[in-house]
């Protein structure tokens, strides 16, 4: 994904292929998603999206946790903006990523804010603390 694109449904990201689970039906998931806005971007629309992104999240059951905002900027460089998820499994993260709501954040505000997203997937084990 690169600068500014919408989110595609898994079925048309033949890309890549997801590395598979050996053993595992139920694998908790964790979302990562990282954004560097355009120099237009306000810190009103920020505002305004961490809104709505939590209020999205507020609807969404398969989120089993979700936090969002303004990146601390405690290192040199990265992103202006992530987004956390944790869902149970696979189906959790597409109900959450291919739901209505999370299209209608994009189309209202998010997708003409991104200069660039970075996303990733992790597995969380069985003694993570979260």
């Amino acid at each position: 994904m690169g600068r500014g694109d919408a989110p595609r449904a898994r079925s048309e990201r033949a890309d890549r292929q997801p590395v598979p689970l050996p053993g595992r039906r139920h694998q908790v998931i964790l979302h990562i998603a990282t954004f560097r806005w355009r120099d237009d971007v306000t810190e009103e629309d920020v505002a305004e999206l961490t809104t709505q992104l939590r209020d999205m999240a507020a609807g969404i059951p398969e989120l089993r946790s979700y936090e969002c905002g303004e990146s601390l900027r405690l290192r040199p460089g990265g992103a202006d903006f992530g987004v956390a998820a944790i869902v149970d499994d696979e189906a959790g993260l597409s109900a959450y990523l291919d739901s209505e709501a999370h299209a209608a954040v994009y189309e209202r505000l998010l997708g003409r804010m991104i200069a660039e997203r970075a996303a990733a997937q992790l597995p969380v084990g069985p003694g993570a603390a979260l």
